[in-house]
């Protein structure tokens, strides 16, 4: 069996390899169960993000996050503050946001966020997730805030809907098809001669620019 393990507890996941010995777990990780794991290096994609946005000069930055948590969310964010901290940075704490990851439309939690900030509005916005960053871009040009002129705005997945949003989302790309060909190999490998060692697998992420980001300007609406 593969499994899709992405909002499973590892209780959940327990269960299930209890019934099937011939087991692999994707999208999330529970280092202590011994069961193969294959999962994106959640780590680096959302360090390459922030890097990106940090190497563009922007310094205020803010991030945005689902309100629930999982495994993949919070290796994101992981991430994103080890680039943080490699240059003497913390988050704000007024510059985490929360937001639904499955609709793409304004969403006015965030707007009524952005709006009390003014002019402590961040230069730039990671999101956890692409939808979150296309609901951000929509609900940023609500307020008059163009992007990425006057914010900057990166994403993660790579979804279909990165190219055709307005701008082009600046986004993470996933290798969702190199992750099924070694589960498959890992899966066959299993059955063929089941070994007593299990794997945990992080496949590596890549940045993918596109419209959504540009260096910060003194000439931005927001503020460095």
């Amino acid at each position: 069996m593969i499994l899709l393990g992405t909002n499973l507890t590892a209780a959940q996941i327990q269960r299930v390899a209890s019934r099937q010995p011939y087991l692999v777990v994707l999208d999330t990780c529970y280092e202590t169960l011994p069961l193969h794991f294959i999962v994106m290096n959640n780590i680096m994609g959302a360090y390459q993000a922030a890097r990106h946005l940090l190497e563009l000069g922007h310094r205020r930055i803010g991030y945005v996050q689902p309100h629930s948590r999982m495994y993949n969310f919070d290796t994101l964010k992981k991430g994103f503050m080890t680039a943080l901290e490699e240059e003497g940075m913390s988050l704000d704490a007024e510059l985490l946001f929360g937001a639904s990851p499955t609709v793409i439309t304004v969403q006015q939690e965030l707007k009524e966020r952005f709006a009390a900030l003014g002019a402590r509005m961040p230069s730039a916005l990671f999101c956890e997730f692409d939808y979150i960053a296309i609901s951000v871009i929509k609900t940023l040009a609500e307020l008059g805030l163009r992007v990425p002129d006057e914010v900057s705005v990166v994403g993660f997945d790579n979804i279909h809907e990165a190219t055709i949003v307005t701008p082009e989302l600046t986004t993470v790309h996933v290798e969702k098809a190199n992750i099924a060909e070694l589960a498959v190999s890992q899966l066959l490998s299993m059955i063929s001669g089941p070994g007593t060692i299990k794997t945990k697998s992080f496949i590596d992420t890549q940045l993918v620019v596109r419209n959504s980001s540009r260096a910060l300007h003194a000439a931005s609406g927001a503020l460095a």
